[in-house]
C-alpha cells in the first residue's frame, strides 16, 4: 500500500485561493452606512404610514422625557 507525500497532497498553485483584496475598515462602514440610508429612505418615501410613525414616536420620547 502506498501512501501519499506531503506534496503530492498539496492543491496546485492554480487551484489555491487567491488574497482576498483588502479594504479598510473605515471605506466599508461608509458602504454599508450609504446602503443602509439608501433603504430607509426608499422605505420611507414608500410607505408613508411608517414615516408618520417615525416622527410621532420621536416627538413623543422627547415629550415623556425631556431629560433624556
Amino acid at each position: 500500500m502506498k501512501t501519499k507525500t506531503a506534496k503530492a497532497c498539496r492543491a496546485p498553485a492554480a487551484r489555491q485561493n487567491p488574497k482576498a483584496p483588502s479594504i479598510s475598515h473605515s471605506a466599508l462602514i461608509e458602504d454599508l452606512t450609504g446602503h443602509k440610508t439608501a433603504s430607509l429612505r426608499t422605505l420611507l418615501a414608500n410607505q408613508h404610514h411608517v414615516a408618520l410613525m417615525g416622527v410621532v414616536q420621536t416627538m413623543l420620547v422627547s415629550v415623556a422625557f425631556p431629560y433624556n
